[in-house]
């Protein structure tokens, strides 16, 4: 699957249009980024244009994942989709409700390295 398939694949699971990553792209400016084309992301996605270093960090920005997810081709789109929604759930948070998660974390990862635990 490309960078094109998975960036799309995104979009639709967030209910977005290329408008709306457009719009989000451009608040990016506020933070000293410039922004990107409705037409550009379009190409990106259809694979017509591969884009830029900078367009794929844009848009890894805009969905919450690292570049380099969106470039791998071995990256499960599924789960891929579903760690981007989980951190912008986690980013909508509070510190002290963050704090509670990832507690939660080390205590499911903690138990899996113990011999003899079942989760």
């Amino acid at each position: 699957m490309s960078a094109g398939d998975r960036l799309r694949a995104l979009r639709k699971a967030r209910g977005w249009t290329l408008e709306e990553v457009a719009e989000k792209i451009e608040g990016l400016r506020d933070q000293g980024e410039k922004g990107l084309s409705l037409g550009m992301i379009s190409h990106i996605e259809t694979g017509r244009r591969k884009g830029t270093v900078d367009d794929i960090k844009k848009l890894a920005r805009v969905y919450s994942v690292s570049p380099g997810l969106l470039i791998d081709e071995d990256v499960d789109i599924e789960k891929l989709t579903e760690m981007s929604l989980a951190l912008e759930g986690l980013a909508a948070l509070s510190d002290d409700e963050r704090e509670v998660v990832q507690k939660m974390i080390d205590t499911i990862l903690s138990s899996r390295s113990t011999p003899g635990s079942a989760l």
